[in-house]
């Protein structure tokens, strides 16, 4: 993400709360936060069979709690990636979360619902042409992403340039672990 931002940022393109990559090669904050991932898999993993507001309805109070939940993670991932991204400090968790009804006005599948819980974090909100860091935990594959979603071809060769001129940079992205363990989803971060 600070590649991207100091990419847009010396470009001269305006991008609120550029940052530069003031923290190559340190090590990413371990800070600790837990989910309920076997619950959250069962609900979805229910919910991909079942997918009608009928069973919605009877399983709502499940949803609601695993939300919560969901919420209370995203908010610690927030304030962990707010230690080496400024820019997303004071972005509320709830704020980050997709909703988990479909628009289903032109798909061919009516299913009501999305059986992934998803969120993306950025300080413009989750729907920004800036960079976003993005979670999507579903019934049968999951997803963390970060970077800028559907970027013009400019922004995009500016981008590729920066991280093939300082590899190094985009490595320390990788340094970061995800742990589906058996007692739930746990980020260090």
């Amino acid at each position: 993400m600070y590649a991207v931002r100091q990419v847009v940022q010396r470009t001269g393109a305006v991008l609120p709360g550029a940052v530069g990559w003031q923290h190559v090669g340190a090590a990413c904050p371990m800070r600790r936060f837990s989910l309920n991932l076997p619950a959250l898999h069962a609900f979805l993993t229910e919910l991909k069979f079942n997918n009608s507001k009928d069973w919605f309805d009877v399983n709502r109070s499940r949803y609601q709690s695993l939300r919560q939940e969901f919420i209370a993670f995203m908010d610690g991932v927030i304030q962990s990636v707010a230690h080496t991204d400024p820019t997303v400090e004071g972005v509320q968790a709830q704020d980050t979360l997709f909703r988990i009804n479909r628009d289903v006005r032109f798909a061919h599948d009516k299913s009501p619902y999305k059986t992934t819980f998803s969120a993306a974090i950025s300080p413009g909100g989750r729907h920004t042409a800036l960079p976003l860091y993005y979670l999507q935990l579903g019934a049968d594959e999951s997803l963390v992403a970060g970077g800028v979603y559907q970027s013009q071809a400019a922004d995009l060769r500016i981008i590729r340039d920066y991280i093939q001129r300082y590899p190094a940079r985009a490595d320390v992205l990788l340094t970061c672990k995800l742990d589906f363990g058996h007692s739930g989803l746990r980020a260090w971060l």
